[in-house]
């Protein structure tokens, strides 16, 4: 059993997809053995018609405690939110520095340029890569991290995901 305690309002980071951050407690039984733990926690639905995986992009989904972002890198710009210190903003920019190869690289780069309204600020920091996987996507893999680091003053820890990373402007 699984429960997520959101930490800020659903927001929607590409069309037909909706996404919440926050807390989340797990409660488990397996032969007889019971136990449970707490962590940080996403939910997301993605409702389209048209496939997936076919455009570049880096997937970035962050929280810490006083600091949930979703944003997502494209050839075309990017798109996303970022819950911080309970107050909602979208991700006009990402910068990112690319990765490194198939294993952990020492840190990536990070920056997220926030508008809310008319203010803008800009966060920035170093994500380090904790694991590295893939997954088959078509006839290629796609490039999984989980990562743990610091922007600005929040701790946080996430996933930082590149798919067909060739084709996109890092940082």
């Amino acid at each position: 059993e699984a429960e997520l305690e959101p930490r800020h309002e659903p927001a929607t980071s590409l069309s037909g997809r909706s996404e919440v951050l926050g807390s989340g407690a797990v409660s488990w039984t397996l032969n007889g053995v019971k136990g449970d733990f707490s962590a940080r926690g996403h939910f997301h639905e993605q409702i389209q018609s048209r496939p997936r995986f076919v455009n570049p992009f880096v997937y970035a989904t962050l929280r810490g405690d006083g600091f949930y972002s979703v944003a997502i890198l494209t050839v075309r710009g990017t798109v996303g939110f970022a819950a911080v210190d309970g107050r909602m903003w979208r991700v006009e920019k990402m910068e990112i520095a690319g990765p490194t190869g198939d294993t952990a690289a020492d840190s990536r780069s990070y920056v997220l340029h926030l508008l809310a309204g008319s203010e803008r600020q800009t966060l920035a920091g170093q994500l380090s890569e904790r694991h590295v996987y893939s997954v088959p996507i078509y006839d290629g893999r796609r490039r999984g991290t989980v990562v743990a680091g610091q922007i600005e003053e929040h701790s946080v820890s996430g996933c930082v995901n590149d798919h067909l990373p060739e084709a996109l402007p890092y940082s």
